[in-house]
């Protein structure tokens, strides 16, 4: 869901403008940023946040647009440039900020502001009537824009500005951003859950017929191991801490076909999973139309007499984070590992000509 504002800084907006920004205003620089690149900043998330848009020219109109954003689950440019040699007095401080307006780049509004700034603060000009009119020409190079946001964790701010002249357009754009809420971590490892198979089978009566009967139950625990992949959500505020709870699904293949687990994790330090809750799974389970006892006239295979069903099963599983899958290349992982190139048994040797 977006929430968007836009809004049109026309000329006339530009003389009422302060050039002091706010403590907590970000600041998007159109004369040190270059034009038509986006910079991306992280912001603290619950935090207040106001725009200032710097060396804009003054007199000029710029389209300002400012969308609220959620960051999608998936650089900061440097800015910065040489401040111009010299120490001007206040005459031409005045000449240098009356050829403000007058500029066609926001890179030279840039460097005569700096030059400016950099007077001031070296002293260079102390009249108050020269000083009052450098900041009031300094002020129309300066846009905050009205208002204030609020970004939660997994939004981002982006701010567009725009200016079209002589069929030329111009923009510059500013992302502000929390970060993601989290991210998805990918565990392998190995899942376990108890062996539930019914199996029947045909056992001759001795007298020509055959009878429906459940194989013995193991006196043990009969569990069934499962190579599986496990994919966890692990927040941002818990991605410093040591343990971190949260809901694993996983995906696992037995005999060609597939298990589905869902439960519980605990995440360690991102690289060791602990998982327990249910599953689907295949079992064995006696054919619909026999019964247990049966009586029979011929003898049935196993599989005449029992099919695969699925059925919940609880399951427990121990994971581990790669960089990649360690089921790859190997057969039980559906891979096959490269076949190496059989080395000749004997050098052969040339055939002698023929007379």
């Amino acid at each position: 869901m977006r929430r968007t504002s836009s809004l049109v800084l026309a000329a006339s907006l530009t003389a009422s403008v302060a050039a002091a920004a706010p403590q907590a205003a970000q600041v998007l620089d159109l004369g040190r940023q270059p034009a038509d690149t986006t910079a991306k900043l992280s912001v603290p998330a619950g935090q207040a946040l106001s725009v200032l848009i710097r060396n804009r020219i003054p007199g000029q109109t710029y389209l300002v647009s400012v969308v609220l954003r959620t960051v999608e689950i998936p650089a900061f440019p440097p800015l910065g440039g040489a401040r111009p040699a010299g120490a001007p007095g206040c005459t031409e401080l005045l000449a240098q900020v009356d050829a403000l307006s007058t500029q066609d780049e926001e890179t030279s509004v840039a460097n005569i502001v700096e030059t400016v700034e950099a007077a001031l603060q070296a002293g260079l000009c102390t009249d108050p009537d020269a000083l009052a009119s450098i900041h009031i020409a300094l002020s129309r190079t300066v846009t905050t824009l009205p208002g204030a946001w609020i970004l939660q964790a997994g939004e981002e701010l982006v701010v567009t500005v725009t200016r079209t002249r002589q069929g030329k357009t111009k923009k510059w754009e500013l992302v502000l951003s929390t970060g993601p809420r989290g991210k998805w971590m990918t565990t392998y490892g190995f899942a376990t859950y108890a062996n539930r198979d019914e199996k029947f089978f045909a056992q001759s009566d001795g007298a020509g017929k055959f009878v429906v009967t459940p194989e013995t139950e193991p006196d043990t625990w009969d569990l069934k191991l499962v190579p599986s992949i496990f994919f966890t959500w692990l927040p941002s505020a818990k991605e410093n801490k040591d343990f971190s709870f949260g809901l694993s699904g996983g995906l696992g293949v037995k005999d060609d076909t597939p298990v589905v687990f869902l439960g519980g994790s605990v995440l360690y330090n991102w690289n060791l999973s602990l998982v327990a809750g249910v599953g689907l799974a295949h079992q064995s389970r006696l054919r619909g139309q026999y019964t247990k006892d049966q009586v029979l006239a011929e003898n049935l295979s196993e599989d005449q007499l029992n099919e695969k069903v699925f059925r919940p099963a609880i399951m427990a599983a121990v994971t581990f984070r790669f960089g990649s899958s360690p089921f790859e290349g190997n057969k039980s992982g559906g891979g096959s590992a490269a076949t190496p190139t059989p080395k000749p048994s004997a050098t052969p040797k040339p055939a002698p000509p023929s007379p």
